[in-house]
């Protein structure tokens, strides 16, 4: 991990490993740069791209081109889900994830089939 707290690749590397741990994944081997593995996160079949902010803020915009570019990268790279995960800055917890429709349905039917068998 970078060691210059101040900058981007430190705190972008801070939240991608957050969200490894926490989900059950890792950390794509240099993430970004390679030709075909390009996201940040990978939790079995799911393709996650870490975005974070420098410093807290109150919005933090989502670019079309980003879950254009992550659902191609899933494609290429055989994976079924793929999300953007987000937050806020400040901190690497606290994230918001970002789903296509198709996922959340899917979400919401396991959610639905967890629930009938509790």
């Amino acid at each position: 991990m970078t060691k210059n707290t101040e900058s981007t690749k430190y705190v972008s590397e801070r939240q991608e490993n957050y969200i490894a741990k926490f989900l059950g994944g890792y950390v794509q081997p240099g993430s970004g740069n390679g030709k075909f593995k390009k996201s940040d996160v990978v939790v079995n079949d799911f393709l996650i791209e870490c975005k974070t902010a420098m410093a807290p803020k109150t919005q933090f915009s989502v670019k079309k081109e980003w879950l254009e570019k992550l659902k191609a990268e899933a494609l290429m790279n055989h994976k079924d889900v793929h999300a953007l995960a987000f937050n806020f800055g400040g901190e690497e917890k606290n994230n918001y994830f970002v789903v296509d429709e198709q996922t959340f349905r899917i979400l919401k039917f396991a959610y639905d089939d967890f629930i009938k068998r509790s």
